[in-house]
């Protein structure tokens, strides 16, 4: 039986690896009933075939030839080809989490007492990998999918007891909440600092997460900012429009709403580099903003055409191609919101097929105690 322990296709070390116990393929051999001789050769791992699905190309270098076969057995450990006395390097230093104030915390499972620990067997992986059909869901292998760990970039406060980390907690998560919120998160988390975005790519493409869920803040996408008579105070200014290149910024945004846009436009880039940093290492990803309201084939949800919503970023829509991602929109206050507020999640196919559901939900309600809109906090900065 085929046994892996990591990745060996797209996106695996750029060393190859030592295939052991590889079936000699093309040799006649004459067995003795009494006594076999072994049918195993040593070769090294090129990577996936691209022939032959589910097959690895092996370097056989006592022939001289390079095989296709699905049955071998990998030493992970060994890197022939590196120079000798680093063939088998040892593993990578840890990289800062943990202990260091300038990242996140790993925050543990509300009872480590009674968490099930969940055994992933190397069947049970390939299964998931033989299950995803279509060209974006190539094999996607690796630790993430062993992983009991969630990633929640702008969580929110991280000790809120009716939130998001205690609800993920309670179900035997390990949670890595990030917000940059003085008032319940940690000011030194945040996304636009270099140091904890290039960690948290890295840790996201080594697979240290099950699933990462992204909230990026939606005040410059929202649709109160096209809705000035009915917001109080007058509403803060348009500056994007959803007119061909202007939903990354409208060509009349004020001078003094450029910075807040430019903040905007990077959060957006970087939350989608490390959704699909994971995503590529195996981790199912979420994304979550409120609707479009400007898609006139929606119009259940039309308020404003001009409207230019987080979904139509280009980073977005790229990511929801290379991902196969699936759309799904509800009212909040299907859940007991006082206000309707609805929301979209763009999610990978596994989650997908989970919250797919959601779609099914309508607003049922004559009268919302609360109207979700824009006001301006203590800085007299407008929020959604």
């Amino acid at each position: 039986m085929l046994e892996l322990r990591g990745p060996h296709g797209p996106g695996a070390a750029r060393d190859v690896d030592y295939a052991v116990g590889l079936p000699s393929m093309g040799v006649k051999q004459t067995r003795c009933k009494t006594n076999i001789d072994s049918t195993a050769m040593m070769g090294i791992n090129l990577g996936r075939s691209e022939r032959q699905p589910g097959a690895y190309l092996i370097w056989i270098q006592a022939e001289l030839r390079a095989v296709s076969t699905s049955d071998a057995l990998f030493d992970e450990t060994l890197f022939p080809w590196r120079p000798k006395g680093d063939q088998r390097p040892e593993d990578p230093p840890p990289l800062p989490g943990d202990g260091d104030a300038a990242q996140p915390p790993t925050l543990p499972p509300a009872d480590e007492g009674q968490t099930h620990s969940r055994i992933e067997t190397n069947l049970a992986v390939e299964f998931a990998r033989a299950s995803q059909k279509g060209p974006h869901l190539a094999p996607r292998i690796g630790t993430a999918r062993l992983s009991r760990r969630v990633l929640i970039l702008f969580s929110g406060p991280y000790s809120r007891p009716d939130g998001l980390v205690a609800f993920l907690q309670r179900l035997g998560l390990e949670v890595v909440p990030v917000d940059n919120d003085p008032s319940g998160g940690d000011k030194a988390h945040d996304l636009l600092h270099n140091n904890l975005y290039s960690n948290l790519l890295r840790r996201a493409q080594r697979g240290e997460f099950l699933v990462i869920w992204a909230a990026p803040p939606c005040s410059t996408f929202s649709i109160c900012r096209f809705l000035p008579t009915r917001t109080p105070g007058g509403g803060p200014p348009i500056i994007r429009r959803r007119q061909e290149g202007q939903v990354t910024g409208a060509r009349d945004c004020p001078q003094k709403n450029r910075k807040e846009l430019k903040i905007s436009n990077e959060l957006t880039s970087r939350t989608i580099a490390i959704l699909r940093a994971g995503f590529d290492a195996g981790s199912e990803c979420g994304l979550e903003n409120p609707v479009d309201a400007g898609d006139e084939d929606h119009p259940e949800h039309l308020v404003d055409r001009e409207h230019a919503p987080l979904w139509l970023m280009p980073e977005v829509i790229a990511f929801k191609e290379h991902a196969g991602c699936r759309e799904v929109t509800f009212p909040q206050c299907s859940f007991g919101s006082i206000y309707r507020k609805t929301t979209t999640f763009l999610l990978t196919p596994a989650l997908g097929h989970i919250l797919g559901d959601l779609n099914n939900l309508r607003c049922t309600h004559t009268h919302h105690e609360q109207r979700a809109g824009g006001e301006r906090d203590a800085q007299g900065i407008w929020n959604s």
